[in-house]
């Protein structure tokens, strides 16, 4: 991210122990902010299952069969009950800041969590999107590019992250998104 973007980050990360990991990447960063919480439309307790892959596919959902097809080896070991708030909470009177998230599913109910005032001050969101399920009842990658369209962002990068090569479809990408250019 340093690469190409110098303003604030937030990082969220709601396990603990992944949270820790984080942590030492962004602790001599004065710009780079980390958050051990989970993020939603409302303030409430969320029940995360964490999965066997050092939490990489952890989520408040299920898996879909497409995910256990592609990674029949990924299983959730133990749920967690992890405070979630709405974003706009954290990043009022922020100014120019870089939103990345990894939360499997839940990339919606992030993007609702923002006031729309605060998209303002947001200069890009960096996501991983589902193009196919692969948790169940999660939204797609449709329906965010849509939502973010409508705030006024547009895919500006994109890298397929995670596949089902039998299938040859691709099902979740990182995508990173910015104001479009008038």
């Amino acid at each position: 991210v340093r690469n190409y973007y110098s303003g604030e980050i937030i990082s969220i990360e709601p396990i603990p122990e992944i949270f820790r990991q984080l942590k030492r990447r962004f602790s001599n960063d004065p710009n780079w902010k980390g958050l051990n919480i989970a993020i939603s439309n409302s303030k409430k307790l969320i029940n995360l299952n964490v999965a066997s892959n050092d939490g990489g596919s952890s989520s408040q959902f299920n898996l879909h069969r497409n995910h256990k097809v592609a990674s029949p080896d990924i299983h959730f070991v133990k749920k967690i009950n992890i405070e979630a708030v709405k974003l706009s909470k954290l990043i009022k009177n922020k100014k120019q800041i870089y939103i990345k998230a990894d939360i499997q599913g839940s990339e919606l109910d992030l993007l609702k969590s923002i006031k729309n005032s605060d998209f303002d001050f947001i200069k890009a969101i960096e996501l991983e999107v589902s193009w196919n399920e692969t948790y169940i009842n999660a939204p797609l990658a449709d329906e965010i590019f849509v939502f973010l369209r409508g705030k006024g962002f547009v895919p500006i990068w994109m890298e397929p992250s995670y596949s089902l090569r039998k299938f040859e479809n691709i099902l979740q990408s990182d995508v990173i998104f910015s104001r479009k250019v008038a």
